[in-house]
């Protein structure tokens, strides 16, 4: 069998599986996609510019500019994959980072309704 690239329909992951192995793993995954929410423009332009404010390192704005490029300017929002893990991963930090993560957390509710782990 080939292999081919795929995106499970309930955990959003990309495989590179045969249809047979891929097939199972979508028969035994639990974890529930966690699906994107229709969300105000505005209040996201805010989040983000409070993102923006509270980072210390010029690095740290990665996140913001693929919030902007993938939900604010595009006609047709989206959010890739790496993007949501980057969110992810704010949400769930401290030390330096500790102020971009409350702004990260309420980036989260906004567009999930809910705070997101690194799984989801």
């Amino acid at each position: 069998m080939e292999a081919t690239k795929q995106q499970c329909p309930k955990c959003a992951k990309l495989f590179i599986l045969d249809e047979e192995a891929f097939s199972k793993h979508v028969a035994s995954c639990t974890r529930p996609k966690t699906e994107l929410q229709n969300f105000r423009p505005d209040d996201l332009r805010k989040l983000i510019a409070d993102f923006r404010s509270d980072v210390k390192r010029s690095v740290d704005d990665k996140l913001a500019d693929e919030l902007e490029d993938q939900l604010l300017n595009t006609d047709t929002p989206h959010l890739k994959a790496e993007t949501k893990q980057r969110l992810a991963r704010w949400c769930k930090t401290g030390g330096i980072y500790s102020d971009g993560m409350e702004v990260a957390w309420k980036i989260s509710r906004l567009l999930f309704g809910k705070i997101i782990e690194r799984v989801d």
